[in-house]
């Protein structure tokens, strides 16, 4: 797991880029989701399970966060999922 000054690099890295959610551990997805967007794990884990557990590649088919447009805009384009 990163270290807190890793994990800044990500999130600032998020604001102006896309993040692999494939690299991300769960607990590390969850701070990006509360450091940036102010939100937690949540959304986190339904981000997870879209992709890891129902192997969608749009996170935001998921129920929570079509309760939540205004995340999902601010989402929408910011993951990807290539492995390597």
């Amino acid at each position: 797991m990163p270290k807190i000054p890793e994990l800044m690099d990500a999130v600032v890295g998020f604001v102006n880029e896309t993040l692999n959610i494939l690299a991300l551990p769960l607990e590390d997805l969850h701070q990006v989701m509360k450091k940036s967007f102010g939100k937690g794990r949540y959304h986190a884990e339904a981000a997870y399970r879209e992709v890891f557990k129902l192997g969608n590649q749009d996170i935001l088919a998921a129920p929570e966060f079509k309760g939540s447009p205004k995340l999902s805009r601010a989402l929408d384009g910011r993951f990807h999922q290539r492995a390597g």
